[in-house]
């Protein structure tokens, strides 16, 4: 599976992307992607912790909606700024 910097290279290697943390932030954000990832979350994390032969009556040991909005707003953010930090690495060394 190819990284995101060799499947985006031609974009990112264009002179308005140097340096621009916004402009690679933007190319490297796919929204749809990320709302299934929180939506396939909700529902692991629904599942996690109950007893499966409890049927609808299980109680998860973890409230679903904590857990996806760590990764809405802590865990993806965190994720696609280290991405842009080692884009931006790349860009500036050229023996990286």
């Amino acid at each position: 599976m190819p990284s995101i910097y060799e499947k985006n290279s031609a974009q990112i290697k264009i002179p308005n992307f140097d340096g621009d943390v916004d402009g690679i932030m933007a190319n490297i954000t796919n929204s749809a992607v990320e709302e299934n990832i929180l939506k396939r979350l909700m529902e692991k994390a629904k599942a996690y912790g109950t007893d499966p032969t409890a049927g609808n009556q299980g109680t998860s040991k973890v409230h679903p909606e904590a857990v996806v909005g760590i990764y809405k707003d802590w865990v993806i953010p965190l994720t696609k700024k280290v991405e842009v930090e080692y884009l931006l690495r790349r860009l500036e060394d050229k023996d990286f």
